[in-house]
């Protein structure tokens, strides 16, 4: 993924809310690209840091295409399916609970990307936390 001058991209991540997990909880990044932290980050924190990527990547002269994170492993131990994560991201969008546990919480973000002075940056133009 690469962006460019005015692109609006929209971010949505998962993050698991129990409280045995209280420090070392995953969050996943459903979209655009896929991300995984089994750290305790934020959904928002972690989407920040796509996107200070995204901005600095974007500045370089070869830019080079950003990809998915590979969590096949981590997903296949931990029983987890993508398409059943970004049904439930959704479902928590619209206000439905929709996950055996009950704790995830979804984040959605809509972040431009802009050039001043040359410099890509970004400003979240949108956020919800369901």
């Amino acid at each position: 993924m690469r962006v460019k001058n005015g692109d609006i991209v929209e971010f949505i991540g998962l993050e698991w809310q129990e409280k045995h997990w209280e420090f070392d909880h995953p969050t996943v990044i459903l979209s655009p690209m896929i991300a995984y932290s089994p750290n305790g980050e934020s959904a928002s924190g972690m989407i920040e840091d796509m996107c200070i990527d995204l901005s600095i990547n974007a500045d370089d002269i070869e830019p080079k295409e950003l990809k998915d994170e590979d969590v096949s492993e981590e997903f296949k131990w931990r029983h987890w399916n993508l398409k059943t994560m970004k049904r439930v991201a959704k479902n928590l969008l619209e206000g439905k609970e929709d996950w055996k546990t009950k704790c995830p919480r979804v984040t959605k973000q809509k972040v431009k990307f802009y050039i001043v002075d040359g410099e890509t940056q970004f400003d979240i133009l949108e956020e919800i936390e369901a």
